[in-house]
């Protein structure tokens, strides 16, 4: 994913992000134009793009943003191994955790928040004998259920 740069077209300035979608030996480049293209997106975050326009170049298949997509963040229940919660103070990422919230540390490296009201004192017990399992919905970066395996 590149960064927000501005471009300008027709003696018009507008801001473009370009994306490049892979799975397997397969990828897509992806050019989200105007309001598409400041929208908040994070690698790794599962988002649902509509009312894209398909071209055909000498470099293959290229997809635009047109006036009427929509970028819509996908919910994904997912099973997940916690391995550590940061609840204040020495941040583990360059956000840390938000105000009433807690950060957490999956297996695989990544990190998530949660709300406090989701994280149960139970969890704190359970984590400290190991990885805690855990069923939950992950929306962006954030947990918004979780029940415990």
């Amino acid at each position: 994913m590149s960064a927000v740069i501005k471009m300008v077209l027709r003696k018009e300035a507008m801001p473009l992000r370009k994306l490049l979608l892979q799975q397997d030996q397969s990828n897509l480049k992806v050019s989200l134009w105007r309001e598409s293209a400041v929208e908040p997106l994070i690698v790794g975050e599962t988002v649902r793009l509509t009312h894209m326009k398909l071209q055909k170049n000498e470099y293959g298949l290229q997809v635009n943003s047109t006036h009427y997509t929509k970028i819509e963040k996908q919910q994904m229940s997912q099973h997940l191994h916690i391995v550590g919660v940061l609840k204040e103070g020495g941040a583990t990422s360059s956000s840390g955790p938000h105000e009433g919230s807690y950060e957490v540390l999956l297996e695989s490296g990544e990190t998530l928040q949660i709300s406090k009201a989701l994280w149960e004192p139970s969890s704190d017990e359970a984590i400290q004998e190991g990885a805690l399992k855990v069923k939950a919905t992950v929306k962006g970066k954030n947990i918004t259920t979780m029940s415990v395996l």
